[in-house]
């Protein structure tokens, strides 16, 4: 049924699922369904829309790895969306963020951020990235490098940024008294 609405439509029934909360949870086989199958979240063309429904099955069931495994599927695609380049950075964005909405620690979707977080892919998505990175928290490790170089760049909201999400990965241990 998700396939008939446009993205407009799905980012609402994404946030009216998102409202169910666990509740919800009958409904995810069709929305993984949909997530997997609807050739209208994933179009060639660059304009990728599940992101309402990702919120909503986030909502419902934040641990899904069936969620994971399906975007890892997607996340090549990115790749033939080159073309249109806001979409095809913004959407491998949003595809390595939902990955570690789902899966804190995922690889792919923690090297995808640390690009981001780096700069790699244009100042415009830096801070975006680093805060992602800052709620995965420990489970993020694997960006501590690309976050030493933000914090160690020219840019001073660069810098902060990346000084916060380190803290929140690898925070300091008081030894105890």
């Amino acid at each position: 049924a998700i396939a008939a609405y446009g993205a407009n439509q799905q980012a609402i029934v994404g946030n009216i699922l998102a409202d169910l909360g666990p509740a919800g949870r009958p409904l995810v086989p069709a929305l993984l369904k949909a997530l997997r199958d609807d050739p209208s979240m994933w179009d060639e063309n660059g304009n990728v829309c599940p992101w309402g429904l990702l919120n909503g099955l986030w909502r419902i069931d934040p641990t899904n790895q069936e969620v994971v495994h399906i975007l890892l599927e997607k996340l090549p695609a990115t790749d033939k969306w080159r073309g249109n380049a806001a979409g095809y950075s913004s959407d491998r964005l949003n595809i390595a963020t939902w990955l570690v909405r789902f899966d804190p620690g995922e690889p792919t979707g923690v090297k995808v951020l640390s690009e981001y977080a780096e700069g790699k892919a244009g100042d415009a998505w830096r801070d975006f990235a680093t805060e992602e990175l800052r709620k995965a928290g420990p489970a993020a490790r694997a960006a501590i490098p690309a976050l030493k170089t933000a914090a160690a760049g020219p840019n001073p909201a660069a810098r902060r940024a990346a000084l916060r999400a380190l803290k929140a990965i690898e925070p300091i241990q008081n030894p105890k008294s």
